[in-house]
């Protein structure tokens, strides 16, 4: 839905006036409707929910509106970071005028008052459309593009030998506490039942054939996959000296055993420790190694957490950077559309295509019984479109009658 920028303002407005009435849930939300067009749940993308408030001030009433405003510019900067690259978010505005441009309206639940303090949690909705004015206001590259995700096996190295299902793993189980949260790329642990036991095994997992691996993504329903192997041994090695200096002088600050499981309760040295991630995809298998610090003051579980963090935001900004819209580059495509089992098959892709950020206008240009020709004008080159059209089971492909998009196979995808 489209709707100009006075009723933005206008909407806000009137939520704030409303937001300060003494009741003790507030839900509103009228002007979004049904708009989601887009895979799965791409409204999420522009809603930001989870954002807890808890202002202490001289009054309730007070913290109420600190908390509010507090709560809002929060939520937009968590939309920033959805959108935009990392190095581009300091050329955006987060201010009041900048929120009543591009909120659509709140929810706010479990709220508590006190004299003094204000507690609640907040859900924010923001204009897409509006968005997009802002940051094209503002030269800001970004992506709207959402994926099915990404499956991340993680692997533990501990005296050369890799530990996957097996414990004592710490890194799985960092990948698998981790709180589910809403991105363009949602990053997915596995179950490690019984099939995905079978399916990977500790001793072969290093050197996994590509085809298994793709086999196993596509289970989770995703064509992304990441084995994420951590070596921490080099900082053990360095605790074995440390340990000997400890039995021959007890001065020496204690450190956890370099035993075979890891003392969860002692920090790691401070050193270096590397990070390798094959990332694997329908086209693609390559490796990408990263060196990471440790400073001698965090136990495993925190150092662990905060790496998993590390990467996540890693393969978030290289699916961003793979997807920015162009919008100095429009082009335009004939195509036919195979359509073979009839209107519901032409419906289901139609709407498919109108979900595809980068495609900007469809026109019907000629119909048969079994395709349908159309003419789309998109962002940026032909290999963009065709990873779009990819990502959401659709294929690209061109004969010697020309372009033509068509489903592609479940079979065909794992092959």
């Amino acid at each position: 839905m489209k709707v100009p920028n006075k009723p933005y303002k206008s909407q806000y407005s009137l939520l704030l006036a409303l937001f300060w009435l003494p009741i003790s849930v507030i839900v509103v939300f009228s002007i979004i409707g049904n708009t989601s067009i887009s895979m799965a749940s791409s409204d999420d993308i522009y809603r930001v929910s989870g954002v807890k408030l808890d202002v202490t001030s001289v009054s309730s009433a007070t913290a109420k509106k600190s908390a509010f405003s507090e709560g809002h510019l929060r939520a937009l900067k968590e939309i920033y970071r959805r959108l935009v690259l990392k190095s581009d978010i300091p050329k955006l505005p987060a201010d009041e005028l900048t929120l009543q441009d591009v909120v659509l309206g709140f929810e706010i639940e479990n709220e508590k008052l006190s004299s003094t303090r204000y507690r609640a949690n907040l859900t924010v909705f923001f204009s897409p459309e509006a968005l997009r004015q802002l940051l094209r206001k503002h030269d800001v590259r970004f992506a709207e593009s959402q994926s099915a995700g990404v499956i991340i096996i993680p692997v533990l190295l501990r005296n050369g030998q890799p530990l996957l299902w097996s414990e004592p793993n710490l890194w799985l189980k960092s990948w698998t506490s981790r709180a589910p949260d809403t991105s363009l790329l949602p990053v997915y642990s596995p179950f490690g039942d019984a099939q995905d036991l079978l399916t990977l095994r500790d001793s072969g997992i290093l050197d996994a054939p590509v085809n298994v691996l793709r086999k196993f993504a596509y289970r989770y329903g995703v064509k992304n996959l990441v084995v994420a192997i951590i070596d921490t041994s080099y900082l053990e090695e360095r605790n074995l000296g440390l340990l000997v200096s400890q039995i021959i002088d007890q001065s020496e600050p204690k450190a956890f055993s370099s035993s075979k499981d890891i003392d969860k309760t002692l920090p790691l040295p401070s050193g270096e420790f590397p990070i390798v991630l094959r990332q694997v995809s329908l086209k693609d298998d390559r490796i990408t190694k990263i060196n990471l610090e440790s400073d001698g003051t965090k136990i495993p579980e925190v150092l662990f957490q905060e790496t998993v963090d590390i990467v996540v935001n890693l393969l978030r900004e290289e699916w961003k950077e793979a997807n920015l819209l162009r919008f100095d580059q429009e082009n335009e495509l004939h195509l036919s559309v195979s359509v073979d089992t009839g209107i519901r098959q032409w419906l289901r892709i139609n709407k498919i295509l109108h979900s595809i950020p980068i495609i900007m206008r469809i026109s019907i240009s000629e119909l048969s019984k079994n395709s349908v020709h159309l003419v789309i004008n998109y962002l940026g080159d032909i290999d963009q479109l065709a990873e779009e059209l990819e990502n959401r089971d659709l294929e690209l492909a061109i004969d010697k009658f020309g372009w033509k998009i068509r489903e592609i196979d479940a079979i065909k995808e794992v092959r």
